[in-house]
């Protein structure tokens, strides 16, 4: 009878494993893109500055930093791919924190290239879709 048992018992665990790995989360994966593009502003790339997709639905952001040329990529929780829908765009100077020390000129404060309407999603009229494929959102933006 003792033999019985640790069969039953190991033929019962065998199953149980292959019913618990067949179960997944049961939501489907998340479909992402990835997104690069360009900022201009009045035809000239605007460089140090930092583009922040919200999505619509889910308020998540993505951002990124233009370089020299005015491009950028979007990082999303530390990958590139960004889940699909739709998104709100802003776009503003970078913060930077400068903490004078004794003795030194105060600090220059760079006015931001970037008109004041493109930094806050309230007032920015910029948006996209995103898909999911390779994204190209150039973001033309304009003085007036």
């Amino acid at each position: 009878m003792n033999c019985i048992r640790p069969a039953v018992s190991w033929g019962a665990a065998c199953v149980l494993v292959l019913i618990l790995a067949g179960c997944g989360s049961g939501q489907p994966a998340v479909q992402t893109g990835t997104v690069t593009g360009r900022v201009t502003l009045d035809n000239q790339p605007v460089s140090g500055v930092t583009v922040t997709f919200f999505g619509d639905k889910s308020g998540e952001a993505a951002t990124g930093d233009t370089a020299a040329d005015g491009t950028y990529t979007l990082l999303y929780s530390g990958g590139k791919n960004v889940p699909i829908g739709q998104y709100k765009i802003e776009v503003k100077a970078k913060q930077i924190e400068v903490i004078p020390t004794p003795g030194s000129p105060a600090p220059v404060v760079k006015e931001s290239p970037v008109p004041a309407k493109y930094g806050a999603i309230a007032t920015s009229e910029l948006k996209a879709e995103i898909k999911p494929e390779v994204n190209t959102v150039h973001l033309p933006l304009q003085k007036q």
